[in-house]
């Protein structure tokens, strides 16, 4: 009866300890840790993707329809959306108005406290004073999934990792998806549609505290 006691003893011992060591660590090399590193680091920068920096207020000229043609599709769209309102004014230049009375578009921001505005006051050129520029953001980078890696192998003293994985957009905002604005914008149409297509790389190196994007 001892005999059986002690060998059971053992064998729930020694399943604990399987059982512990069976257990995953921060410093595998593994989908699951790669894409919460990854994720994380994408968390903390913080980063959104924009649209181009646009000086308020903007005048729909000539000039504008011919040498940005993105930056006009992205007012419209966002104007569509309800992010900026336009109206008629006075032309600076005659040559550049739109109508016969000599105006042109005019667009600013309907909320300069919108959370995706993000901008700041410049000083005017050749002129007193400062006006406002800004983006609208329309998206935040996220992992979708990682799909492969290449190591993890020793570079320079370090263990390094070279993580391929897909991404999405969170708070996707719907003026990104104007036919238009991807039409024009190359920018816009490649990060919208390249969800869970385009594969991003990224390098991570392992340290005492598990893996770490490298530079991050």
């Amino acid at each position: 009866m001892r005999r059986f006691v002690f060998f059971a003893a053992c064998l729930t011992v020694g399943s604990i300890a399987v059982g512990i060591c069976g257990c995953s660590s921060k410093s595998d090399a593994t989908s699951d840790n790669f894409a919460k590193v990854i994720d994380s680091d994408l968390l903390a920068k913080n980063v959104y993707l924009c649209s181009p920096d646009l000086a308020f207020p903007v005048k729909d000229g000539q000039n504008l329809r011919a040498l940005w043609p993105d930056t006009f599709a992205a007012l419209e769209a966002l104007e569509h959306a309800g992010k900026v309102k336009s109206e008629m004014v006075p032309a600076a230049d005659s040559g550049d108005a739109l109508d016969k009375s000599g105006r042109v578009r005019s667009w600013t921001p309907v909320d300069e406290r919108d959370p995706l505005f993000v901008h700041h006051m410049e000083p005017n050129l050749g002129a007193s004073g400062k006006h406002l520029v800004g983006q609208y953001c329309y998206g935040k980078k996220r992992v979708e999934k990682v799909v492969k890696w290449e190591g993890p192998g020793e570079m320079g003293g370090s263990t390094i990792a070279i993580v391929y994985y897909t991404y999405r957009l969170d708070n996707l905002q719907s003026w990104a998806l104007d036919p238009a604005l991807k039409g024009e914008s190359r920018q816009v149409r490649s990060q919208v549609d390249g969800q869970g297509k385009t594969l991003l790389t990224v390098p991570l190196v392992l340290t005492s505290e598990g893996w770490e994007v490298q530079g991050g």
